[in-house]
């Protein structure tokens, strides 16, 4: 099976975002990345990696949490990335241009 998620570079360093574009459930807009954090489960809980990938919806304001799975090498990109624990405002535009005029439409900024 094909993964939902991958790594990108962006800006010198990594984000993790979604294959195929996602869809907010309320009002059908594109959902944008927020931010991610990557943690390890603790031993009791089996010690996987994960990234908590956090979208957001410009118009609706919908927030929702995705839980994904990574590897050890993913795990260290993400984690050592200046993007890791940082809420992705202006620099998401960077990554999706065209998305500037659309935000700016929602009055997102």
């Amino acid at each position: 099976m094909e993964r939902i998620w991958k790594l990108e570079e962006f800006d010198g360093d990594y984000i993790i975002v979604p294959t195929k574009t996602l869809f907010c459930p309320f009002c059908g807009e594109e959902m944008l990345l927020h931010d991610y954090m990557v943690a390890q489960a603790s031993a009791k809980q089996g010690g996987f990696l994960h990234a908590d990938v956090h979208m957001k919806c410009p118009y609706c304001d919908f927030w929702c949490v995705f839980g994904v799975p990574i590897t050890k090498d993913e795990f260290e990109k993400l984690r050592k990335s200046k993007w890791h624990r940082k809420i992705l405002r202006k620099e998401i535009l960077k990554f999706k241009e065209n998305m500037k005029e659309k935000l700016e439409q929602f009055g997102y900024w």
